[in-house]
């Protein structure tokens, strides 16, 4: 849907929930796409949250920039964690074509989990499917999940507050 204001429209999802029974397989789950062009419009902010059954709850807030030539910001704005299995997520890029992102459940339960996804940004939220193998023409970035906050560059608040975090790459 698009909220529709005096200035701006902001394009918004609520995703539906994706119920994984078989909680032994670890997935990468795909649930945004966007465009790769050097335009600058691929951007978005989003929650991954997985419901309590077992073991406990989690959910994290990401915001995710995507500019020229592969440059990416992935900021993590805050994320709660009983017992981690969304472990990580991944930005999957092919410079002025498109971008994808992927959260990684290290399902480690005998118990069926549900996933939410949320947001708003340019480009498409998808309800959260197994995500295909990342084609050898595309460079991955991922991102560890944490308690608290965390940035692949240097985020600072008021001048008091610092987090850093480490994203790999690959081709």
């Amino acid at each position: 849907g698009i909220i529709k204001g005096s200035k701006l429209d902001i394009p918004y999802l609520y995703t539906n929930p994706l119920t994984v029974s078989d909680n032994k397989t670890k997935n990468w789950y795909r649930i945004w796409s966007g465009s790769g062009s050097n335009t600058g419009h691929s951007y978005c902010v989003f929650t991954i949250s997985r419901s309590y059954n077992s073991p406990q709850n989690e959910s994290y807030t990401f915001s995710v920039n995507i500019g020229y030539n592969g440059d990416i910001s992935v900021t993590q704005l805050s994320g709660a964690k009983g017992s981690p299995l969304i472990t990580k997520i991944r930005v999957v890029y092919k410079n002025s074509n498109s971008v994808y992102i992927d959260f990684y459940a290290n399902a480690n339960s005998t118990y069926s989990n549900t996933y939410y996804v949320n947001g708003f940004g340019y480009g498409n939220f998808q309800t959260p499917s197994v995500a295909p193998s990342v084609a050898s023409d595309y460079t991955t970035y991922e991102f560890a999940t944490t308690a608290g906050m965390k940035t692949n560059g240097n985020l600072t608040v008021g001048g008091s507050i610092s987090a850093t975090g480490a994203v790999s790459s690959s081709n």
